[in-house]
């Protein structure tokens, strides 16, 4: 669970970063690939994490409400990645534009 607890944390530290720069492209293209890896390591590492929880507790537990606990600790965190990594590829693109002018 400390595993869990770091990558939780390490995940919301990506997230926030996008998110103050969200109302504006102000970065250089390379500083939003570089948020775009972040987030790519960050699933990446989620996943097997994910896999490795669901093993381990999964010979303890079973059912709907295990399933759920999974998901409230991994997809839903996953999915908040996947949508910063839409928002940081169209702000990139704006980027490449304001810079490359």
């Amino acid at each position: 669970m400390a595993r869990v607890l770091e990558w939780k944390r390490r995940a919301a530290a990506v997230q926030d970063e996008v998110d103050y720069f969200w109302a504006g492209a102000r970065p250089v293209p390379g500083e939003w690939q570089r948020r775009i890896n972040e987030q790519d390591a960050a699933i990446g590492a989620g996943g097997v994490l994910r896999e490795s929880v669901a093993a381990h507790f999964g010979e303890r537990y079973a059912g709907d409400a295990f399933e759920e606990w999974l998901r409230d600790l991994f997809d839903a965190p996953i999915s908040r990645l996947r949508d910063c990594t839409v928002v940081c590829r169209a702000k990139m693109e704006t980027a490449a534009a304001r810079y490359s002018a």
